[in-house]
């Protein structure tokens, strides 16, 4: 357990989100997000990259102007332009984002001297026209350790008030996350650090995980883990993973599936049945022996009640092959049918043969 550790939640659907191929927002849908975003407990909104567009600029400055109970930022490349755009959509806080690996460096035609220089000229520039000065290190997963630690110590000596270490890749288990955090937090105690991880190998919110428990002190967010490729960590599988583990976090979990629904509405991108916390079929039992025990106790086979989360059944019973007599009855009571012992192995029968009639395929909820 994480012995009473509290992490912050920064999340990026409107930022990272709105990179997912296909995904477009309105800015009255971006507002709408904002909104449902921070009552359900975040600590920052990444709103969006003024510099990207006028549509993003605005959004920003509306989103700002909201009165929401949580911290805005705006993202920025490590350029003078973008910080001004920030300052511009009246962003209370700058992201300043710059690749640290080698690879990334090389990439875009650039030099660690190069990084080292940005750092040390844009950071002051844009604690002139900020309230709050974050700067991240793309592609962290694969950049050197030692410059990783050089930088981010250049990085606190010109204003920096977080750190942000980003798997851009992918790349990442758990493992890796933990040690680096480790070693980041005992050689810069004082600095918060952020972990933002993508999904690549479908570790991104264990890699978020690995790194709060090893020393970070904030994980980046998308709803439903909307992002570039194959995304981010989702809120809601974040949330519940740290809410597991003893760390205390703001987010008010009851928020999580209505919050859920609102995006992929909006978005456009329906949630999968089987999209872990908020799909439809996550608290849905087939086998017979599992239902049997979740009629005596709702936790004997779900790692939490679903309320937690929004939902209002204790769990829901799909009747087919695997279901067993337990099931069979069950259905049977819902359904106002005799629940006699012959009527229970016919019964029985007809779904595990899929007969004409049977029940096979339907789905009871259990409040």
């Amino acid at each position: 357990m994480s012995g009473g550790k509290t992490a912050l939640i920064i999340d990026s659907t409107l930022r990272d989100g709105l990179q997912t191929p296909g995904v477009e927002l309105a800015l009255s849908d971006r507002l709408k997000i904002a909104e449902a975003i921070a009552m359900a407990g975040v600590n920052e909104i990444e709103a969006g990259i003024p510099a990207a567009s006028e549509l993003d600029s605005k959004a920003v400055t509306a989103i700002c102007s909201m009165g929401l109970p949580c911290r805005i930022s705006a993202w920025c490349r490590a350029t003078r332009e973008d910080i001004d755009a920030a300052a511009k959509a009246k962003a209370q806080a700058v992201h300043i984002s710059l690749p640290a690996s080698d690879i990334l460096l090389d990439a875009f035609s650039k030099t660690r001297n190069w990084a080292l220089e940005a750092v040390e000229e844009l950071l002051p520039y844009a604690r002139n026209s900020s309230g709050y000065l974050s700067i991240g290190f793309q592609d962290a997963a694969r950049a050197d350790y030692q410059f990783l630690l050089r930088i981010s110590k250049a990085a606190q000596s010109a204003g920096a008030q977080r750190l942000r270490f980003a798997d851009s890749c992918g790349i990442w288990n758990p493992f890796n996350a933990f040690d680096l955090f480790r070693r980041l937090s005992e050689e810069l105690p004082e600095m918060p650090l952020g972990i933002h991880s993508h999904n690549d190998l479908g570790m991104a919110t264990a890699n978020a995980l690995g790194a709060i428990l090893g020393g970070a002190s904030i994980a980046d967010t998308t709803v439903n883990g909307l992002g570039e490729r194959t995304g981010n960590p989702p809120l809601a599988e974040l949330a519940m993973a740290l809410d597991l583990q003893g760390v205390r976090t703001t987010i008010k979990t009851d928020r999580l599936l209505p919050l859920s629904k609102l995006v992929a509405k909006l978005a456009k991108r329906a949630i999968p049945a089987d999209k872990p916390v908020v799909g439809a079929a996550s608290f849905l039992h087939h086998s017979g022996l599992h239902v049997r025990a979740l009629l005596k106790n709702p936790m004997a086979y779900q790692p939490y009640l679903p309320s937690k989360i929004g939902r209002h059944e204790a769990f829901g019973v799909f009747i087919g092959p695997q279901s067993g007599r337990a099931s069979v009855s069950y259905a049977l009571d819902k359904l106002g049918m005799p629940s006699s012992q012959d009527s229970i192995e016919k019964a029985l029968n007809d779904v595990k043969d899929k007969t004409a009639g049977s029940i096979s395929g339907r789905i009871f909820k259990h409040e």
